[in-house]
């Protein structure tokens, strides 16, 4: 208990760059669905993000994070 604290504050790692994962491009399979004569609305699992919808996810995960962050502090308190 004395040692984690310690060594996680004197080894500080560098924050995670979220910024590389948001540059992540999905696969565009419109030519391949146009070749099959698929509709890519009727694939499970396939949909479009708006903008909005992409922050409101953003917000909903910030808010996990911090919500985990807490329990996390008060269970190991």
């Amino acid at each position: 208990m004395i040692f984690v604290p310690i060594l996680s504050f004197a080894l500080k790692t560098p924050k995670y760059d979220w910024v590389s994962m948001k540059l992540i491009r999905r696969g565009d399979d419109s030519e391949l669905a146009a070749a099959a004569h698929m509709d890519l609305e009727l694939v499970p699992g396939e949909s479009r993000q708006s903008d909005h919808e992409m922050r409101e996810e953003q917000h909903k995960l910030k808010r996990a994070s911090r919500i985990a962050r807490g329990l996390t502090v008060v269970l190991t308190l």
